[in-house]
């Protein structure tokens, strides 16, 4: 097809020129209006130049032409989409910024007291109740994203209130020089017994060893593997006892094999942790749980028959174990030996050491707060709700089981009995000696 051309003579306002153009034969000519060429050359302008254009004056009489480079007119079209574009991005940013701030401040307002937040220096929160939401096919703690930032709000000031912000485990070196060896040390890597409670839907699993805060831990695990029904059937976190406990056979596993292919999972899937105790305090505990304050509860026989005679008990330990060991796990044990044998033969610690977190149990309430600022991070790690880490606390810090020792005058008596008699201290250092050098505890 040839090209056509023609002349257009028009009359144009000062300062403008019209164009000739020399158009290509598509569809139409082309009426191009552009400045005169001693002006700059606007975005605008050059966003329609498709062709060679001859400058003329406002009589058709042509001047000069003009040569525009169809290059430079592609690259300035590019560069006015990319400052759209950027203008565009700006207004949506601005956008976000101002509705981020807005969510903030009625956080803050909804969060806050009537009026009395802040006062005095306190930090101070609103209770509130958790809302009720649609629960997600894949989670059935699913809620709202509001919710869970109160939540953690929440969680926070109460960490906050509690003391319990940044608390750590304090690094223990033991000195085995204090061990005399008058007694043979009782080997480790014994396999006694693992009782695991998980919660299903986060993966985690809790090894629960006697004597080691094992009923609060194993009702902790309980409500939240269906805090629901937990709570429904009037439960509590320090009131549960063992043989009437709400989730018996519900979350419970015999070992970690039996947990794994009973989920079709891997070990590494998994989120495991265990409390582990002073041994001197977990003997004592033991001994006067189950020979002194609960007595009437046992015959004489459950407690070796030994009855309030601490000498006796902690010398029947030491033999019992050493025979366990001698028979490799073969022979029979009874409740006192699942509550006072060395703790690294539960939980199968010799083959999962390095893959199960260790969090220490500290007997004086002040430093027991540490054990429960590690049980928070790792339900925090475990992707456990703000509101049920709450709750858990709550509990925690407002009462102690039916069974504690903690505190009481008999064990500082039987304490400073024990501690008295070196020949007792060794045969307790020889007996736990591998607990003491694998958790970090040191030695009296």
């Amino acid at each position: 097809m040839q090209m056509s051309t023609r002349k257009i003579s028009r009359k144009c306002p000062p300062g403008w020129h019209s164009t000739l153009s020399i158009i290509t034969p598509t569809t139409h000519e082309l009426w191009h209006r552009i400045p005169h060429p001693s002006q700059p050359l606007s975005v605008k302008n050059a966003y329609f130049v498709h062709s060679i254009d001859l400058t003329c004056d406002c009589q058709s009489k042509c001047l000069s032409p003009v040569s525009f480079n169809r290059f430079t007119a592609i690259q300035y079209a590019f560069l006015e989409k990319q400052l759209r574009l950027s203008r565009e991005l700006y207004c949506v940013l601005v956008f976000v910024v101002i509705v981020y701030i807005v969510a903030l401040s009625h956080l803050y307002l909804t969060s806050s007291n009537d009026g009395s937040c802040g006062q005095n220096g306190k930090a101070c929160f609103r209770e509130f109740q958790l809302v009720p939401t649609t629960k997600a096919p894949a989670d059935e703690d699913y809620v709202s994203r509001t919710v869970l930032l109160k939540e953690q709000f929440l969680l926070d000031a109460k960490l906050m209130n509690y003391s319990l912000y940044g608390l750590k485990e304090l690094p223990v070196y033991p000195d085995h020089k204090k061990i005399t060896q008058t007694y043979d040390i009782v080997p480790a890597d014994l396999k006694l017994e693992e009782k695991l409670r998980v919660v299903y839907k986060k993966r985690l699993a809790a090894c629960v060893i006697e004597k080691n805060m094992s009923t609060v831990l194993a009702s902790i695990m309980c409500f939240l593997h269906d805090h629901e029904a937990f709570l429904k059937a009037n439960r509590t976190i320090t009131t549960e006892y063992f043989w009437t406990r709400f989730c018996k056979d519900k979350n419970e596993h015999n070992s970690i094999e039996d947990l794994l292919n009973a989920t079709h999972t891997k070990l590494k899937d998994w989120t495991t942790f265990a409390l582990v105790r002073d041994p001197l305090e977990r003997l004592l505990s033991a001994f006067l749980d189950k020979c002194v304050m609960n007595r009437e509860q046992f015959s004489d026989q459950n407690c070796y028959g030994c009855r309030d005679n601490i000498h006796c008990f902690v010398r029947t330990v030491y033999w019992r174990a050493k025979a366990f060991a001698k028979t490799q796990g073969r022979k029979p044990y009874n409740m006192e030996d699942v509550h006072t044998f060395p703790q690294n033969w539960h939980c199968s610690f010799k083959d999962r050491t390095n893959k199960m977190k260790i969090i220490k149990y500290y007997s004086e309430f002040t430093e027991r707060k540490r054990t429960y600022a590690r049980i928070v991070d790792v339900l925090k790690e475990a992707g456990i709700r703000p509101g049920l880490i709450s709750e858990i606390l709550d509990q925690l810090l407002g009462g102690s089981t039916y069974h504690t020792t903690i505190d009481s005058p008999e064990k500082k008596l039987v304490r400073m009995v024990v501690t008295k008699d070196q020949d007792l201290m060794d045969m307790i250092y020889s007996l736990y000696y591998h607990d003491y050098m694998m958790f970090g505890f040191s030695f009296v």
